[in-house]
């Protein structure tokens, strides 16, 4: 297992991204899957930096990348920010028009 911290911040966020492609690409894994794996990436960091560490805290996020097999990996995301809580969010309304939707 192959591991990055940076602090949690939009900063951080290329270098991070850098570290999961280029664990990915070691691994075999194929470059469309790459790019789905970094924009999944993208969004985890992302929600980190902005919702663990709201403004004016300081945190530092892990990314830990662990090949499975040849063209397998996992990648986890490990920080000490805020907890996200699902269970207070109210159910989406799937029913209505997008352009209608709620944003979130």
């Amino acid at each position: 297992m192959t591991k990055l911290a940076r602090p949690a911040k939009m900063k951080s966020l290329r270098e991070l991204l850098e570290f999961v492609s280029t664990r990915a690409r070691e691994t075999g894994i194929p470059e469309a899957s790459i790019r789905k794996l970094e924009l999944a990436a993208e969004e985890a960091l992302v929600n980190i930096f902005r919702y663990a560490y709201p403004q004016g805290s300081v945190g530092v996020v892990e990314v830990h990348c662990d090949t499975e097999a040849e063209d397998r990996m996992i990648v986890e995301f490990r920080d000490r920010g805020v907890a996200f809580d699902y269970r207070g969010l109210t159910e989406p309304d799937v029913h209505t028009g997008l352009e209608q939707r709620k944003i979130g």
